[in-house]
């Protein structure tokens, strides 16, 4: 296409487009507001899924070896941790570092007594602290351990485990049913919406082809149409969007310190991503299948 050519379409498409600016405005404000709810969903499911992840990944194993066990038998059974396929890490914990970690909890007040009181070495078993490549595979990983020669006891909270594990499934799963719905909401709205504008538009395509117009000059204009509107509506919501999750995670991490929300930059890309793909494939996408379907260009 000659450069000319192509100038004169963008010219008339923005006349079309201040010509009916009413309705240009309209479809741009179903755009935006429906473009915005998709990405406060999908801002909602990372860190659903986000939340999820850290929280798995704080089931460890504690594997406890005999009391007064050898120096040389734990470093076999640390050297055998290490050496099981599906273990990311493996932390040795002395009698010694156990017994302090247990004086802990009761306060400075019975620290001293604890500590004077109590001969770790005698009292506590060397343990070891084993976190998994998958935290879904801990259980399986726990069972392994226990068949292991110098293990005297494995400890991982099998009873809220598989719980916990049900529940995150069950909070991952809602989110991204609630995305893909809310994204099938939006294709369908916006679909609507451009099939209603070239709808209202009908007269003047049938007179564009009374008078000789090719179906590509026809064409054209719509989709520049959709295209432009596709990214304001996407761009929009993204600066709104941008800039509000920027705000929440600086009160949260001011507040809710626990709560560990994903950063503005992990989030940012694929949301612009998202959205754009979102408004300007269906914008400009969904113009040219509107016409073909429904004009009969």
């Amino acid at each position: 296409m000659k450069p000319r050519t192509l100038f004169r379409h963008l010219r008339e498409t923005g006349k079309n487009l201040w010509r009916h600016r009413f309705h240009t405005l309209a479809t741009l404000s179903t755009l935006a507001v429906t473009l915005f709810l998709v990405g406060a969903v999908y801002l909602l499911v990372q860190n659903v899924d986000n939340l999820s992840r850290e929280v798995e990944g704080e089931v460890v194993i504690r594997v406890f070896a005999p009391v007064g066990a050898k120096a040389e038998e734990v470093e076999r059974l640390e050297a055998a941790l290490k050496a099981l396929p599906g273990v990311a890490s493996v932390a040795y914990i002395s009698p010694q570092e156990g017994l302090e970690r247990l004086s802990e909890r009761y306060g400075p007040e019975l620290k001293d007594i604890f500590v004077q009181d109590i001969r770790a070495e005698e009292t506590l078993p060397p343990s070891f602290v084993v976190r998994a490549s998958e935290p879904r595979e801990v259980p399986e990983l726990a069972a392994a351990i226990e068949g292991l020669p110098g293990v005297d006891a494995v400890r991982y909270g099998a009873e809220w485990v598989d719980k916990l594990f049900v529940w995150t499934s069950i909070l991952r799963s809602t989110a991204f049913v609630l995305l893909a719905l809310l994204a099938f909401t939006a294709v369908y709205l916006i679909m609507n919406t451009v099939r209603l504008t070239i709808y209202m538009r009908r007269e003047e395509v049938e007179l564009m082809r009374l008078v000789g117009a090719t179906g590509l000059y026809i064409r054209l204009p719509f989709f520049f149409e959709g295209l432009i509107l596709g990214t304001l509506g996407a761009l929009v919501p993204f600066f709104l969007l941008a800039e509000g999750y920027r705000a929440l995670v600086r009160y949260v991490q001011e507040n809710f310190a626990f709560i560990p929300l994903l950063t503005p930059e992990a989030v940012q890309g694929t949301l612009l991503f998202l959205l754009l793909g979102v408004g300007v494939g269906i914008g400009a996408g969904g113009s040219l299948l509107s016409i073909r379907r429904y004009l009969h260009v």
